[in-house]
């Protein structure tokens, strides 16, 4: 597997006119091809600065960021955002919202219409190409967004805690339905979550930060069999042990 994502010596710095706040210090992380990496730690770490790093919204005031051996200097297509709500348009049906993202790209070619076409078929919402939001329920409304996500094929995904706007049965259930397609897609994730549960159980990878300024206090690398679900990973004996040491981390 190459890698797709690195970050090297970032630092952060948000300015205010009274003051300077160091948000992140001397951070490196990478992730390789089809990696699904969980980041967690404290309140007010710069998790979700992480994520806007990455996706080229801010630039680092120090150190660089390289997607695909790519510096990002700016916003970019080689990211693309799974927000805690699913943003989808109530006036537009879910065709229309999936391909948003092509049309706003100025990718919406047949070929790119096809594949969504076929993204929707594969995951279940063939049915409902031409429904509009109202009509599904909040984890195919989920499901939509992830498609939507992936139908400008970028080289990495950022889930900015997706779920955490789910009931707790509903968050299960879309939590394995995000981990296979993106599994199947062979697609690099990045997941920002207080909820270390869904942390080992979607992860190979987890990163635990520090209080601000953040920075890697660890890295845990999960060996959980490659066929197991986010469901049947948490029937384990290990489940519990990569809990326990992520809280010890955190700690």
């Amino acid at each position: 597997m190459g890698n797709v994502l690195s970050i090297n010596n970032v630092s952060q710095i948000y300015h205010t006119k009274q003051n300077e706040t160091l948000a992140l210090s001397n951070l490196t992380l990478t992730a390789n091809e089809g990696e699904f990496i969980s980041i967690v730690g404290p309140s007010g770490c710069g998790k979700t600065t992480i994520l806007s790093l990455i996706a080229g919204l801010i630039k680092p005031t120090k150190g660089s960021v390289y997607i695909q051996n790519k510096e990002i200097s700016g916003p970019t297509t080689l990211a693309s955002y799974m927000f805690q709500k699913d943003n989808l348009l109530e006036w537009l049906n879910i065709y229309k919202n999936v391909t948003i993202g092509l049309s706003l790209q100025h990718k919406n070619t047949e070929t790119n219409k096809k594949r969504v076409i076929e993204l929707l078929e594969k995951y279940g919402l063939g049915d409902f190409i031409k429904s509009y939001p109202q009509e599904l329920s909040g984890g195919m409304r989920q499901r939509v967004a992830l498609i939507r996500t992936l139908a400008t094929n970028p080289d990495i995904l950022l889930l900015d805690e997706p779920f955490s706007a789910l009931d707790y049965q509903t968050r299960l259930n879309v939590q394995n339905d995000v981990f296979n397609i993106i599994k199947r897609e062979r697609k690099t994730a990045i997941l920002v979550t207080h909820d270390i549960n869904e942390a080992v159980a979607m992860s190979d990878k987890i990163i635990v930060l520090s209080a601000r300024p953040g920075t890697v206090k660890c890295e845990v690398h999960l060996s959980f069999s490659a066929e197991l679900s986010p469901e049947d990973r948490r029937k384990e004996p290990l489940f519990y042990e990569f809990y326990n040491q992520i809280w010890e981390a955190l700690k």
